[in-house]
């Protein structure tokens, strides 16, 4: 059963047991539901005999088919009231995986296999402080290692049980002076009733703190009412107080006596738990899971025989009469609730501490709640957080993937078309120099040979002899210019995938940029469906800076790609703009860091839209033609990869500005924050 199904079948079982008056429905109720839950062999409630030693038998029962019924087998077990009477009596529950393994006396190992018991979990029914009887859930055949699960829901049915008992004794006493009274305390029942709805009504700690105070100090009408929470070493504080206004707030003195808080944590632990238990149970770990719950009352604190110490506590307490009742978290002790008279002695009424014990259970049952909602929800956050950084690093897989790809195909590209290049670059200079001569000879045979045969003056005519010796020279400038324009086109190529540069190293920036904007000269050129994008540099004066050439690259291109689709969404509603891109660098020395900046006139963004813009798969594109990946890969070079930052400012058609700040010596120990 896991926690919140534990949770929901315990109210379920509860409510089933409080929907009766009728204490023979509720037992039958309770061991059925019991039974049915905790998948066991023999479910029982055992009453003791008033007044006879240790004598009883069971009055309810659920049992397996394959199991003897034990219902009316009348039980005589002198071992129980030197071993387990004083445990049972204090409100403990007691859980064994097999009774071999425990040093119990020959007599009481003959009790259990009377009724063919295995393993046992017994936990106490209580009324008041008198041990009314005990529920029994046994498994008849082979061990069993109880689970805190089985264990915590097994004591808040017992709880319940208590509780039920406590009003049918009030019930039956309230009936003998008459109507009226009765009245009365199911009016009181139902207040209560009410009251722990309205305690559960909220999964909010706080909430539910200040609702339990606010709810008893109604019920139970005193001087203050307070919730206590221990901390690991019994220390603590009080979480919630609702008192009269002429008392001095608790929480408040909390804070300018904390000795005073430790020191009545230490003495109120020692009144409350009084913890000692058996050998067996000692060395058994994991067998007892809770002690129930404690009540603790002092009508007059000066008549209790408390030590001077804990007298000087309360007295600084302002309390002259309290009762405290123990809140169970599952089986620890969590804190305290408690109420206070401070202006004299108070007897407490059986219907008081009834209901201080109900709101005490309950609010267990609620601390549980609120601690598996605040579970459940820190695990969804670090699904999600999970989820993203999953997100995050498969972006960057895929991306470096991709780079690495076309780092690779750039190079072989540009290596496959230097080579050509470089031959025709090579070769061109020897044909000027044949063309040029040529050129010159002619110019000889026209001065020396007057007179030219027919022949060769019609050819010379067809050629436009004279037209190409003006063309040519400049045909073979063109050429050489080609040329000089393909190797530094390859050069841009070579620079910009830098596939062999994995390390940092110094370069300038500027060349970085030069060479991205050399490869996107395509689209910047004019074209027929819009105008030439205008580059505007405003280059200052910058160190080169160690980095990762490579990735910057990157980052330029996506930051000006970015730019240039950004106008030209625009230039399709606005074709009357000039539109621009405007790309600022200068060195900031009192940080040592240098500012990029790339500012575009193009279709901007909304607040919205900008907050998202470096979420990773997050894109503004129609579907097939954006990954949502560029923007987030640039923030994690330059965030992660170089501990820079990077920021985006936009106005929906006003433009966009991304500005890039990096270290100027490289990475920093301290990561720059955006």
């Amino acid at each position: 059963m896991s926690n919140l199904s534990y949770q929901d079948v315990l109210a379920g079982v509860l409510a089933r047991i409080r929907a009766s008056l009728e204490m023979s429905t509720n037992f039958q109720t309770s061991v059925a539901q019991i039974r049915s839950i905790l998948k066991a062999d023999r479910v029982g409630i055992f009453q003791f005999y008033p007044e006879q030693d240790w004598e009883g038998e069971l009055i309810a029962e659920s049992v397996d088919p394959g199991v003897p019924s034990a219902l009316e087998m009348r039980v005589t077990d002198h071992c129980f009231s030197e071993r387990f009477a004083l445990l049972y009596e204090e409100g403990r529950i007691n859980a064994i995986s097999d009774v071999y393994e425990q040093d119990y006396k020959p007599c009481y190992i003959e009790l259990l296999e009377k009724f063919q018991i295995r393993a046992n979990m017994v936990a106490p029914l209580l009324k008041g402080t008198e041990l009314w009887g005990l529920i029994c859930v046994h498994q008849c055949n082979v061990p069993r290692d109880w689970t805190p699960i089985d264990v915590a829901f097994t004591k808040q049915v017992a709880d319940n049980l208590s509780m039920v008992l406590q009003h049918d004794d009030l019930l039956k006493q309230v009936t003998k002076v008459g109507k009226a009274a009765e009245k009365r305390l199911l009016e009181q029942q139902d207040r209560v009733s009410q009251a722990i709805d309205r305690i559960r009504g909220s999964l909010d700690l706080d909430k539910i703190f200040n609702r339990t105070v606010q709810e008893v100090r109604n019920l139970v009408p005193c001087d203050r009412t307070v919730i206590y929470r221990f901390n690991p070493d019994w220390s603590g504080e009080f979480v919630a107080e609702d008192h009269d206004s002429k008392w001095t707030s608790l929480r408040h003195q909390q804070i300018d006596d904390d000795s005073l808080i430790k020191n009545v944590s230490e003495c109120t632990v020692k009144l409350l738990s009084n913890i000692s238990f058996d050998s067996h149970i000692q060395n058994t770990e994991g067998e007892i899971f809770s002690y129930g719950s404690v009540l603790r009352i002092a009508d007059d604190i000066y008549t209790q025989g408390f030590t001077p110490c804990y007298i000087e506590t309360l007295e600084k307490y302002e309390a002259r009469a309290y009762a405290i009742v123990g809140l169970f978290h599952d089986w620890r002790l969590w804190g305290l609730l408690a109420v206070y008279q401070n202006d004299g002695p108070r007897t407490w009424r059986p219907d008081e501490m009834s209901i201080l014990t109900q709101v005490g259970s309950q609010l267990g049952v609620a601390l549980q709640q609120a601690e598996l909602l605040e579970h459940s929800q820190q695990q969804s956050k670090q699904i999600q957080s999970t989820l993203a950084d999953l997100k995050a690093s498969q972006a960057q897989l895929i991306q470096r993937e991709k780079m690495a790809s076309l780092g690779s195909l750039v190079a072989g590209i540009a290596h496959e078309i230097n080579n050509p290049a470089n031959f025709v670059a090579g070769n061109l200079l020897h044909i000027s120099e044949y063309s040029l001569g040529l050129l010159d000879l002619l110019k000889l045979y026209e001065k020396f040979c007057v007179e030219v045969p027919e022949e060769i003056e019609i050819k010379s005519r067809d050629l436009d002899l004279e037209f190409i010796a003006q063309d040519l020279p400049k045909v073979l400038s063109s050429m050489q210019l080609g040329t000089d324009r393909i190797r530094q086109t390859v050069l841009s190529l070579r620079n910009f995938s830098r596939h062999d540069e994995s390390e940092m190293k110094m370069v300038d920036l500027h060349e970085g940029l030069e060479n991205t904007l050399m490869l996107l000269q395509y689209s910047l050129k004019e074209s027929d469906s819009r105008p030439a994008i205008q580059v505007l540099k405003q280059y200052g004066d910058m160190p080169e800076i160690n980095c990762y050439p490579a990735q910057l690259n990157q980052v330029f291109m996506h930051l000006l790609s970015n730019a240039i689709d950004a106008i030209e969404l625009k230039l399709k509603t606005n074709s009357q703009f000039s539109p621009k891109i405007r790309i600022t660098t200068k060195f900031k020395p009192l940080s040592e860091t240098v500012f990029i900046e790339v500012l575009d006139n193009g279709i901007g963004m909304n607040q919205a839209v900008s907050d998202q813009i470096f979420d990773p798969f997050f894109t503004t594109k129609p579907v097939g033609q954006g990954t949502g990946l560029g923007l987030s890969i640039s923030y994690q070079i330059v965030t992660e990869s170089h501990h820079g930052q990077l920021i985006c400012r936009s106005a929906l058609n006003q433009g966009s500005a991304f500005q890039l700040e990096l270290p100027s010596n490289g990475i920093q120990k301290t990561r720059l924050k955006v």
